[in-house]
C-alpha cells in the first residue's frame, strides 16, 4: 500500500457568476453544470511554477536541467498522452456545483458587444452559475508531491480568488472561495471508497454514468472507441478499470465475472483551449451510461475496483476525464 498519498477534498462557494460554455447557439451561450479537472489543474500548476520556479515562457520546463528533480514539473505527468501503466502524480476530479443554473437571463451580462474576429455581434445572453453556489472537487497527490500539499492548497485558494476559473475570467467571472478542505491519507481514502460502494456488493448488474466523456484507445488500428459495439471495447474497458485500481493499490485484482457490457452511450466532442499547444483543440469520446452484467454477485473487492474508477480511466484520466460513477443512490 502506498504511503506517499494525500487526498484533498475541497468545498467552496462562488463569489461571482461562473461562465462554463458548452454550446453557442444564435445569441445564447449555454452553460454546463461542471468544470472538468483540466480547468482546475491548469491554473493551479501554472501558479505553482510561477511562484516557486521563477522561470519565464509558455513552457519553462522544456530544456530545464533541473526538471527531473522538480516536484512541480512531476505533477504534469508523463509527456505522452496515452494510457501507459504508471502511478498518477496528480489527479484532479471534475468540479461539480450544488445548485441550479441561472437559465437564459433576459438582460446582457456584459456591458459591451461580444467580438468574433473583430466583428461586433451585439449583446450576447448567456447561462451562468450564479454567485453563492457551493461546489466540490478532489485532488490526489502522490510521491514527492505530498511534501508540497500546503503549497497546492495555497495555489487553489489564490487562483480561485484572484484569477478565477472557467470562461470570461478577465471580466470578473469564475471567482470563489474555499470554505473547507478535508485531508485523507491512503487508508482513509481507501476506507471511504469501500464504504461508498457497499450498496454494490451482491449486485449482478451495475450502471456506470460517464462524466464528462470517456476516451479509450483502441487495441488496434489507432484512434479511440466511439461505440460500445466496437470489437474489443468490453475487454478494453475491463482492463482500464483494473489498471486504475492497480495504480492506486499496487494490487493486481480482477473483475472476474463480467458477462456483458451494454448501455446507452453516444460519441460526443468537447472543445477546450490548450495552453500547452496555444490553440483550441477537440476532445472526442463517449458519454452516457454503461451497464455491466456479472455472472456472479459482486464481491467487496470487485465493488472497490469499480469504485476507484470514479477517479477516471482512459486518456486524460488524471484531468477529470473518464470518471465512471455508479448510478446507485448513496454511491
Amino acid at each position: 500500500m502506498p504511503r506517499d498519498f494525500i487526498n484533498l477534498r475541497f468545498t467552496g462557494r462562488t463569489t461571482t457568476p461562473w461562465s462554463i460554455a458548452r454550446r453557442i447557439y444564435s445569441d445564447y451561450v449555454y452553460c454546463q453544470d461542471f468544470l472538468w479537472g483540466r480547468g482546475v489543474r491548469g491554473p493551479v500548476l501554472n501558479y505553482l511554477l510561477r511562484a516557486y520556479c521563477g522561470r519565464t515562457g509558455v513552457l519553462p520546463c522544456e530544456g530545464c536541467d533541473r526538471k527531473a528533480g522538480c516536484p512541480f514539473y512531476n505533477l504534469y505527468g508523463a509527456d505522452r498522452e496515452g494510457e501507459d501503466k504508471d502511478s498518477p502524480r496528480l489527479v484532479v476530479t471534475s468540479l461539480r456545483f450544488n445548485g441550479k443554473l441561472a437559465v437564459k437571463p433576459r438582460q446582457p451580462l456584459i456591458s459591451r458587444s461580444e467580438l468574433t474576429n473583430g466583428v461586433a455581434l451585439g449583446p450576447v445572453f448567456i447561462e451562468f452559475i450564479p454567485a453563492n453556489t457551493t461546489f466540490r472537487f478532489e485532488a490526489i497527490l502522490t510521491s514527492d508531491a505530498v511534501k508540497f500539499t500546503d503549497e497546492f492548497k495555497e495555489a487553489v485558494r489564490a487562483t480561485l480568488a484572484l484569477s478565477g476559473w472557467g470562461g470570461r475570467c478577465s471580466r470578473g467571472y469564475g471567482r470563489g472561495v474555499v470554505t473547507e478542505v478535508e485531508e485523507l491519507d491512503f487508508d482513509g481514502w481507501a476506507s471511504s471508497i469501500e464504504e461508498r460502494v457497499k450498496p454494490l456488493v451482491g449486485l449482478r448488474e451495475v450502471y456506470l454514468e460517464i462524466h464528462p466523456i470517456l476516451i479509450l484507445e483502441r487495441y488496434e488500428g489507432g484512434g479511440v472507441y466511439g461505440s460500445i459495439l466496437e470489437e474489443g471495447f468490453a475487454r478494453k474497458l475491463r482492463s482500464s478499470i483494473e489498471e486504475r485500481y492497480w495504480q492506486f493499490f499496487r494490487v493486481n485484482a480482477r473483475l472476474k465475472s463480467i458477462e456483458a457490457v451494454s448501455g446507452v452511450c453516444r460519441q460526443v466532442a468537447f472543445r477546450s483551449w490548450s495552453r500547452k499547444e496555444g490553440r483550441e483543440r477537440q476532445f472526442t469520446g463517449m458519454a452516457g451510461t454503461l451497464k455491466i452484467g456479472f455472472k456472479e454477485p459482486l464481491t467487496a473487492e470487485e465493488a472497490t475496483i469499480l469504485g476507484v474508477a470514479r477517479y477516471g480511466i482512459g486518456r486524460y484520466k488524471n484531468q477529470g476525464f473518464g470518471s465512471l460513477q455508479p448510478a446507485v443512490e448513496g454511491v
